[in-house]
């Protein structure tokens, strides 16, 4: 975790942000490119329903600018007219031909609800940049919102968000499915014609089965020889019991919403079949299997954790610290530790910091003595531990740490 990206400038709420003026940075997507034979990273994100941005950086961590100094695409844009919100960008660059390509758009205002032809794809400039024509409309099945794309061999991958409005046992171009679920369509031109004949199949079902239901958005993510689809629930704000206050009733306490409307990312390994191209994910909270050990032996930045204590927060941007208070802690998982532990080097202030394996109260591979001041420590440890293992650091008092490693 580097932190919150400051975006949106003219939100009230961020400091510095970017995007001067911009009031929002909704749903965002990202991509990167070699440019001049360097990686260059750009983050594509909504005002709100009425615009899309673009940000670049030499890093994912950023610092991100503005190249544009306004939005990218609006209501302006050649083959725009018709969209209802003009949001969520999902952007996909494919290595093999040097093209990318933008979906977005939404919306059933005033539209055909099985039909509305309110989303939109479009090529993107080589510079990512600008828009290459003009933008193609996708006549997407029950469209609602939440665009995602991607290329997995030669078939281009359109999903989406289904809208409110799917009759109960609808079954489109033989693709069950309800409402607010994630969808998908296949083409082997990006540009299309996307029509309901490209409905291919439904990715992920509602979030209903893990919280109270409602709208999702999601990505489809290739990483090495693995498909994952990243969406969002309230299943964390329900179970930390996250309330907030009715703007239109702000002393009417039986208005408040008793989970705050506040969704967290969550991920899931997704299943393709090569030889159909099918491709669907569960909803779970089960997350994602561990596909590579960690390196204890090289630094682990402190925000590199599997789990952690519900008062860990995460401080600063780009290069981001961990803090909290006595018993909190933070955790990895499945570290390699092969060469065994002999030292153990800290970075951070404050209380002391206990390392166990397993769990808080697991055995003890040593203790690092912090003081008021952010420095490097190095200490000896105190039991010998191999094997692959998962580590929990576990405050004593008020602590802030940068990294650590063993040796």
């Amino acid at each position: 975790d580097h932190g919150a990206i400051p975006v949106a400038d003219k939100n009230g709420r961020t400091s510095n942000g970017a995007a001067k003026w911009a009031g929002a940075a909704w749903a965002p997507d990202a991509c990167w490119k070699m440019v001049d034979g360097k990686p260059k990273f750009f983050l594509y994100f909504a005002n709100s329903g009425g615009g899309i941005g673009v940000l670049t950086a030499d890093s994912p961590t950023g610092p991100w600018t503005d190249p544009l100094g306004h939005a990218l695409i609006d209501w302006s844009t050649p083959g725009c007219q018709g969209v209802v919100w003009m949001f969520d960008p999902g952007v996909y660059y494919d290595e093999a031909t040097d093209e990318a390509y933008i979906a977005f758009g939404g919306g059933v205002d005033g539209k055909d609800k099985a039909n509305p032809k309110t989303g939109r794809i479009a090529k993107l400039g080589k510079d990512m940049t600008s828009i290459s024509g003009s933008a193609v409309t996708m006549e997407t099945p029950y469209l609602f919102e939440d665009s995602s794309l991607i290329k997995i061999n030669d078939t281009w991958y359109y999903s989406y968000c289904t809208n409110w409005n799917v009759p109960w046992g609808n079954n489109t171009n033989g693709v069950s499915f309800g409402s607010g679920e994630i969808c998908y369509m296949t083409s082997k031109n990006p540009l299309g014609p996307w029509t309901g004949s490209q409905l291919a199949g439904k990715v992920l079902p509602g979030t209903g089965v893990v919280d109270n239901g409602g709208n999702n958005h999601h990505s489809i993510i290739s990483f090495k020889d693995r498909y994952y689809v990243a969406y969002h629930a309230r299943t964390q704000a329900l179970r930390m019991g996250i309330t907030a206050i009715d703007k239109n009733n702000p002393n009417d306490r039986s208005k408040d919403s008793k989970d705050g409307n506040y969704r967290s990312t969550q991920i899931n390994e997704a299943k393709f079949d090569p030889s159909t191209g099918k491709i669907s994910c569960d909803i779970s909270m089960s997350g994602c299997s561990q596909i590579e050990s960690l390196d204890p032996y090289s630094k682990v930045q402190a925000e590199t954790m599997s789990n952690q204590s519900k008062g860990i927060s995460v401080n600063g941007l780009r290069d981001t610290t961990v803090k909290g208070g006595k018993g909190d802690w933070i955790k990895v998982s499945g570290a390699d530790l092969g060469k065994g532990v002999k030292n153990i080097t800290v970075k951070g202030k404050g209380g002391a910091v206990k390392f166990c394996v397993g769990s808080p109260a697991g055995d003890v591979i040593g203790y690092a003595e912090l003081d008021g001041s952010m420095k490097e420590v190095t200490v000896p440890s105190v039991s010998s531990v191999s094997g692959n293992k998962d580590i929990c650091l576990v405050f004593s008092g008020d602590t802030e740490l940068d990294y650590w490693y063993f040796s």
